[in-house]
């Protein structure tokens, strides 16, 4: 590696001297459409070539900030987002998994970061947390009066969601 000033280094990608220090936007999107995502650090760029050249250090970290900006472009529930329905609902992860029909790993996956879930699995998510009541009959024990184990679910603002009247139904004295 070379320190920024220096004149161009030698690509390993093409054997150009093209080589440049640079923390401009890196673009993580696939052929089909651009994500650009600022990286926040340096790395080698060649102008030649276009390859980039990214420390291991710090490819975890821009994955992950790749994940943030498709989520936010998509319109999709964020990481914290997930989580949070997830406790409000008083389920564990391998609790949300079964009702979503997805393997235990994978709701750990998208809270921490490393992978962008399904628009479906977006959709039921949000629909779970508006309508837990939806979930009833699956086996998967759900928190319908926010008594979770983990934490009480948020008072609604309006109090008249559709479907409120319907959270007790199966219960018979």
């Amino acid at each position: 590696m070379f320190e920024k000033g220096d004149e161009l280094g030698i690509c390993p990608a093409c054997g150009s001297r093209g080589v440049e220090i640079t923390n401009r936007p890196i673009d993580m999107g696939g052929p089909a459409e651009r994500a650009e995502v600022d990286p926040g650090f340096e790395y080698e760029h060649c102008r030649v070539c276009g390859e980039d050249f990214v420390p291991a250090c710090e490819v975890d970290g821009l994955l992950r900030r790749s994940i943030v900006t498709e989520r936010e472009g998509a319109g999709l529930l964020s990481s914290a987002d997930i989580r949070s329905v997830r406790l409000d609902l008083g389920l564990t992860q391998a609790g949300l998994a079964s009702l979503l029909g997805v393997g235990d790993k994978t709701v750990t996956r998208w809270e921490t970061g490393t992978v962008i879930q399904s628009r479906m699995a977006d959709h039921f998510i949000r629909l779970l947390a508006a309508h837990p009541e939806i979930a009833g009959g699956t086996g998967v024990s759900i928190a319908l009066e926010g008594r979770g184990p983990y934490r009480r679910r948020r008072e609604s603002a309006g109090n008249g969601r559709p479907g409120d009247d319907h959270a007790n139904r199966g219960s018979r004295e």
